[in-house]
């Protein structure tokens, strides 16, 4: 019968656990950094579906200006300009690209008590 000794045993183990860290966690990275893993196709579908793809956003409002005082305007991250015509009406042209359709930009607009 074999005698074990459980120092080594247990320091083997030990050094067992802590390589196959090291290995996962150098896996993880390489993965992450340079998609070391990932199949060709995978890759051609990620490069296709990054940058390729806009979505283009095009909508327009129109009221009518007799019954507009005040015009508030929010917005999150985009520029606005205001354009004064001799046009009886207000018009609210929204328009740019996205990269990502769920997450798209949208115009939200109402008249409520002579404010739009």
């Amino acid at each position: 019968m074999r005698v074990y000794n459980e120092k080594k045993v247990i320091t083997g183990l030990i050094i067992i656990i802590i390589c196959s860290m090291l290995l996962g966690g150098a896996g993880y990275v390489l993965e992450y950094k340079f998609g070391f893993l990932k199949s060709r196709n995978e890759i051609a579908q990620d490069n296709n579906n990054s940058s390729n793809d806009n979505f283009n956003i095009n909508t327009t409002k129109e009221y009518n200006s007799s019954n507009i005082k005040t015009i508030n305007v929010e917005t999150v991250s985009t520029n606005i300009n205001i354009i004064p015509t001799e046009d009886d009406k207000v018009r609210i042209h929204f328009y740019g690209n996205t990269n990502t359709e769920n997450a798209a930009s949208y115009l939200e607009s109402k008249v409520y008590l002579n404010k739009l």
